[in-house]
C-alpha cells in the first residue's frame, strides 16, 4: 500500500486551473521533473501523460493528489473538464469526443492536436503562471481581460502547447517554476508572443457565453433563462452546418458573409485552430448578435433551405430549429423525444424537481404533453407489484420479529395508500372507519393477493386490522402505528419508510416519489 505524505511546499490550485497545469507547477515548485513527481505521488510506472489527464484522471489519482496536498477532493475534481457537464454539454464522455472540448491528440506522450490554448499576456502577468480550464473550450477564442486572441501553438516553431513535456528535453535539466511557459520544442517563452487583437464582436459574444458558463443559463432567443447546454449544442450545430460546402458557397455569392477562406477540418469544430474558430465567430457574429432576424434574412437571401441548415442531425435544440423551420420552411414544430428528455433533465438538475412551467421557463417549450413526460408520470401496476414484492423479500429475509412486523405494515400501508389515493398526512391519520367511509363495499381477499381495485385495498386494511388486534394499544385509533411506541406512525416516518422501500426495490427511476406512487392508484 502506498504511503501518503503532505508535500513540503504548498501550492494550492489557482482559480479555474487545469489539473495538468497544477501537477506541473507542483513539480517545478519542488525542483523536480514532472515525471519524477508523478512517480513519487502515484508509484513507479504510473505514467499519467499517455492520456488526457484533464479529461480522464482516475479516482485513484484524484484521491492520491488530495492526500498528498491536503486539497479537498471536490476542489481537485472541479479542475477536470467534466466539471462542465450540465453547463456546456449535457453528458461528459471521457473516452470520446465531447462537444466543445478541444482534443489534444495523444500519441504516447506526444500531443498532435492543438487542444490547449492560452493568453500569453495572462501568463506574463500571473504571479504564478498557470493554464486555465476555460482554455480547453472550443468557443473560447479570446481573452476578455486583454482583448486579444488566444494562441494554440508556439508562434516560433508551431508546436502544440504541452507544458509537461518541457523538462523531457534533457536528463540534466533542473526545472524552475517559470519553465511552465516555455515551448517544449524550441524552448522559447510563450509570454514573448504578441497575440493579435480579438474581434470586437467576438469579444461581445464571448462575454455572454462566459456568463452562461458561470450561471448555467443565458438570455437567448426571447427566453430569459435558457438552459446553457441547449444553447451551446445549437451553436455547435449552426457552426457545423454553415461550414458545409453549399452554405459556404451560397453565403459567399449572395451575402457579405465570407467563410470560404477559413480552414475547416472534416472532423469538426473541436479540431479547428483557434484562428479558424475565431474567424468563424467573427464572420457570423451579426447572426448571433441579432438572432434570429439577421440570420433568417441572410439565409433566405442566400437560399439556404431547412434541409441545408438541419444537416444530418436527427433532432435540434428548439431555438435553432424554430429559426430554420418556422421561418424558412413554415412547417409546424414537433418536440423530439430527445429534446423533451434533455429539457426534463435540465429542469431536474437546476431546480431539483420537474414542472411544466419550469420547463417553459428554461427552454420556451411546453413538453407536458410529450410521450416522454407522460411516461415519466405514469406508474404501471407491474412496477407497483415489484415494489411490494421487494418488501415481501425483506419480510422473508429477517429473523427480527419487530422488523418483520414493520415490513409487513409497510407493505399493507403503501398498498392501501395507493389503492385509496391517500397523501402522507391522510395516511398518518387513517382509521378503519375512514377506510369504510371511502369504500363502503366489502369483499374477502387474501393478503397474499395484491389489490387491483380500491375495494381490494379496503380488504387489505380489514385484514391488517384483524392481524394487529393483539399488537396494538386499545387507545390507538390509527390503522397504522409504530410497533416500538405503539402510537400512530407520523408523516415523517411514512416518508422515511417509503424512501427506504423505494431504494431497496431497485426501481427508483419508475417510482420517483410518493406523490407519483399514489397519483393514479388502482381502478375502482
Amino acid at each position: 500500500m502506498q504511503c501518503h505524505h503532505i508535500l513540503p511546499l504548498h501550492s494550492k490550485p489557482r482559480d479555474g486551473e487545469l489539473i495538468s497545469s497544477w501537477i506541473v507547477r507542483l513539480a517545478y515548485l519542488h525542483g523536480l521533473k514532472v515525471e519524477t513527481l508523478v512517480t513519487l505521488l502515484f508509484g513507479y510506472r504510473k505514467s499519467i501523460w499517455n492520456r488526457d489527464i484533464d479529461r480522464m484522471a482516475s479516482s485513484e489519482i484524484l484521491k492520491s493528489l488530495s492526500l498528498d496536498t491536503g486539497v479537498p477532493d471536490e476542489v481537485i475534481s472541479g479542475m477536470l473538464l467534466r466539471a462542465y457537464e450540465g453547463i456546456i454539454f449535457e453528458k461528459f464522455r471521457p473516452k470520446a469526443l465531447t462537444s466543445w472540448l478541444l482534443p489534444v491528440g495523444i500519441y504516447h506522450r506526444k500531443r498532435r492536436q492543438f487542444g490547449l490554448q492560452c493568453c500569453p499576456i495572462c501568463l506574463l502577468e500571473d504571479t504564478v503562471p498557470y493554464y486555465r480550464r476555460l482554455w480547453r473550450v472550443g468557443f473560447i477564442t479570446s481573452c476578455l481581460k486583454h482583448q486579444v486572441m488566444l494562441i494554440d501553438r508556439c508562434q516560433h516553431c508551431g508546436a502544440p502547447i504541452a507544458p509537461f513535456r518541457y523538462d523531457m528535453r534533457s536528463k540534466s535539466l533542473y526545472p524552475s517554476p517559470l519553465d511552465i511557459v516555455r515551448c517544449y520544442k524550441c524552448t522559447d517563452t510563450l509570454t514573448s508572443i504578441e497575440p493579435p487583437d480579438a474581434s470586437k464582436s467576438v469579444l461581445k459574444l464571448q462575454y455572454t457565453w462566459e456568463i452562461a458558463i458561470r450561471r448555467g443559463w443565458l438570455s437567448w432567443a426571447n427566453n430569459p433563462s435558457m438552459y446553457s447546454p441547449l444553447f451551446f449544442e445549437g451553436l455547435r450545430i449552426l457552426c457545423a452546418n454553415l461550414m458545409r460546402k453549399i452554405p459556404v458557397e451560397r453565403l459567399r455569392q449572395h451575402s457579405s458573409v465570407e467563410l470560404s477562406s477559413i480552414i475547416w477540418p472534416k472532423l469538426g469544430i473541436e479540431f479547428a485552430s483557434t484562428l479558424s474558430r475565431h474567424s468563424l465567430f467573427s464572420a457570423i457574429s451579426r447572426f448571433l448578435l441579432d438572432w434570429p432576424d439577421a440570420f433568417i434574412k441572410e439565409a433566405s437571401r442566400s437560399r439556404l433551405s431547412y434541409a441545408y441548415l438541419k444537416g444530418g442531425y436527427g433532432s435540434l435544440p428548439y431555438w435553432y430549429e424554430n429559426a430554420i423551420k418556422k421561418f424558412l420552411s413554415r412547417e409546424s414544430l414537433n418536440i423530439s423525444h430527445r429534446e423533451a428528455e434533455t429539457i426534463y433533465r435540465a429542469v431536474e438538475s437546476r431546480f431539483g424537481k420537474f414542472s411544466s412551467s419550469l420547463a417553459r421557463q428554461i427552454s420556451g417549450r411546453d413538453i407536458s404533453k410529450t410521450d416522454y413526460v407522460k411516461n415519466k408520470f405514469h406508474l404501471t401496476n407491474e412496477s407497483v407489484e415489484l415494489f411490494l414484492a421487494s418488501i415481501d423479500h425483506e419480510i422473508a429475509d429477517t429473523l427480527d420479529d419487530v422488523k418483520r412486523q414493520e415490513f409487513l405494515r409497510d407493505k399493507i400501508m403503501f398498498g392501501v395508500a395507493r389503492g385509496l389515493g391517500l397523501t402522507q398526512k391522510e395516511l398518518s391519520e387513517l382509521t378503519i372507519e375512514k377506510v369504510h367511509e371511502l369504500v363502503p363495499q366489502k369483499m374477502e381477499v387474501s393478503f397474499y393477493n395484491a389489490p387491483k381495485t380500491n375495494v381490494q385495498a379496503r380488504a387489505w386494511a380489514d385484514w391488517y386490522l384483524n392481524y394487529t388486534e393483539s399488537l396494538r394499544c386499545s387507545d390507538c385509533k390509527m390503522l397504522f402505528f409504530s410497533f416500538r411506541t405503539k402510537k400512530g406512525i407520523n408523516r415523517r416516518s411514512i416518508s422515511a419508510r417509503f424512501t427506504r422501500a423505494k431504494n431497496v426495490s431497485g426501481i427508483r427511476q419508475e417510482i420517483r416519489n410518493y406523490a407519483l406512487f399514489v397519483k393514479s392508484g388502482y381502478s375502482s
